[in-house]
């Protein structure tokens, strides 16, 4: 896949799993075509490696957390009424005309 778009492609992130080993090996960080090949195994690490290579500002990369880590509080707003919706047709299936 890389090969027919390497020349738009700025980098290639991929997430380092197993089934068998935890935590998953984690191969070196290397080039195809060019590109930057970049292996992680969680968002965070995968949100530092973009942004020392300029793929994400600095507010986006504190926007991954871990899972341990809580979000931020954020209050709660007033939710918008539901949208209107038409009445719900009650006449028997054959004589519907709704």
């Amino acid at each position: 896949m890389l090969s027919s778009a390497a020349a738009v492609a700025q980098c290639v992130f991929l997430h380092a799993v197993s089934g068998e080993t935890q935590p998953a090996p984690l191969p070196e960080d290397s080039d195809y075509l060019g590109v930057p090949v970049v292996h992680y195994r969680t968002y965070a690490t995968a949100a530092v490696k973009a942004f020392d290579r300029r793929l994400l500002d600095a507010a986006a990369a504190r926007r991954v957390r871990t899972p341990t880590t809580p979000p931020p509080h954020r209050p709660r707003t007033a939710r918008a009424p539901p949208a209107h919706r038409p009445p719900q047709c009650t006449a028997p299936y054959a004589a519907r005309r709704c």
